[in-house]
């Protein structure tokens, strides 16, 4: 059995960051685009080795107001330093709003206990740079990284968090499918309209040259 607590502990490997003010280091956060190429190189990865990783992402929209941006964005990123690994990556998953950090390489273990161990370490960390009432309002969520499937949703993705490439494709196929849709519609009324005229000179032709009515009708028996 592996004990939560040594999941993240210093290690050559994984060591812990040191503890810094925040005057002596600013956290490098990556932009919107190169985290989510990362986090799709890293869900191909995690696919094909079966190793898995997880996604946390922090809701900000709530919390950073206009006149002090820039300082709580700095106490929530210090924060965040403080609570992770130097091999963790994090990012905007959207600019300016939802922030987004990837702890690879983690252990196959009771994955709720795990959320509830670096939950714990983030809220605490935040508890430490900011009042009660922003830290209320941040919100964090968990994605995992390859995800439990039951038979009932095979080919499903059941957490669209860890395809920001698949949703946005589907997406532009969306627009493509309306764009064409419309330029179909849009293109059938203005050839109607066009053909209008040889519609009516057809018709007089047919009236003209033959007996009965311009549309043809029959009536037909069957079973």
């Amino acid at each position: 059995m592996i004990k939560m607590g040594s999941i993240l502990q210093d290690s050559p490997r994984f060591p812990s960051r040191q503890l810094v003010s925040l005057d002596e280091y600013r956290p490098e956060i990556l932009a919107e685009d190169v985290f989510r190429r990362i986090l799709c190189w890293e869900r191909k990865r995690a696919e094909r080795s079966g190793r898995c990783f997880l996604l946390m992402l922090v809701n900000l929209e709530s919390v950073l107001q206009a006149n002090q941006r820039e300082r709580t964005l700095s106490e929530i990123l210090s924060a965040l330093y403080r609570s992770t690994r130097e091999t963790d990556i994090a990012g905007w998953y959207r600019e300016g709003a939802i922030l987004g950090v990837m702890f690879a390489e983690i252990h196959k273990t009771d994955r709720s206990a795990l959320e509830n161990l670096i939950c714990g370490k983030v809220t605490g960390a935040l508890r430490a740079r900011l009042d009660a009432r922003q830290v209320h309002r941040i919100q964090l969520s968990f994605h995992f990284f390859p995800e439990d499937r039951d038979q009932a949703n095979v080919g499903r993705l059941t957490d669209a968090e860890l395809y920001p490439d698949l949703c946005e494709r589907d997406e532009a196929r969306k627009v493509a499918y309306f764009m064409k849709r419309s330029m179909d519609i849009v293109g059938s009324i203005v050839a109607l309209i066009l053909c209008c005229p040889l519609f009516v000179v057809i018709a007089l032709a047919i009236k003209l040259t033959s007996k009965g009515s311009i549309v043809f009708k029959q009536e037909r028996g069957g079973r």
